[in-house]
This record gives structure tokens, C-alpha cells and sequence, in this order.
């Protein structure tokens, strides 16, 4: 129970913070956004290893270590473009 719960929550902090992130900062959000939320989840699965040592993600954490930034700057990216386009449109 505990470590679905950390897993959930550490994916909404990694999902919510780089929006306000890109908010706060404007273009310099694209950055800080991709390096909090990698940085947020490598935290999240090394605490999941240590909670509970049976769990079986080593393929899907290596892949997340190798691909994961790349996901987390075009994520990044479209909030800013979405927030830059809300800005345009008002």
C-alpha cells in the first residue's frame, strides 16, 4: 500500500511542479521542468527499490535513466506552448 501510494504521488509531484515551474519562469521552465521531473522520479524508484526489494522494474528504469529527459522536454515544451498560446488568445 505504501509504495502504490509514493508511486502515485511521486508521478503527480513529477506531472504538477514543472507546470508551475514553466509558469514561474517562462522559456527557463523548459529546462527546470525536465530536470525536476527525472530528477523526482529517479528519487521515487530508488526509494520503491528500497520499500520493497522483490519489485521487478530494472528494464523500465534503465529505459526511463536513457529515454525518460527526452519525454520530459516535450512535455515541458507543450505546457509552455499551450500557456504561450492561452496568452495570445486572451
Amino acid at each position: 500500500m505504501a509504495c502504490e501510494t509514493t508511486d502515485r504521488l511521486s508521478l503527480i509531484a513529477a506531472d504538477v511542479v514543472p507546470m508551475a515551474l514553466i509558469l514561474a519562469f517562462q522559456t527557463r521552465g523548459i529546462v527546470y521542468g525536465p530536470v525536476w521531473r527525472w530528477g523526482m522520479l529517479i528519487v521515487a524508484d530508488k526509494y520503491l527499490d528500497m520499500a520493497d526489494p522483490t519489485r521487478e522494474a530494472q528494464m523500465l528504469d534503465g529505459m526511463w535513466m536513457l529515454f525518460g529527459w527526452i519525454w520530459a522536454v516535450f512535455c515541458c515544451a507543450a505546457i509552455y506552448g499551450v500557456y504561450r498560446a492561452g496568452a495570445y488568445a486572451v
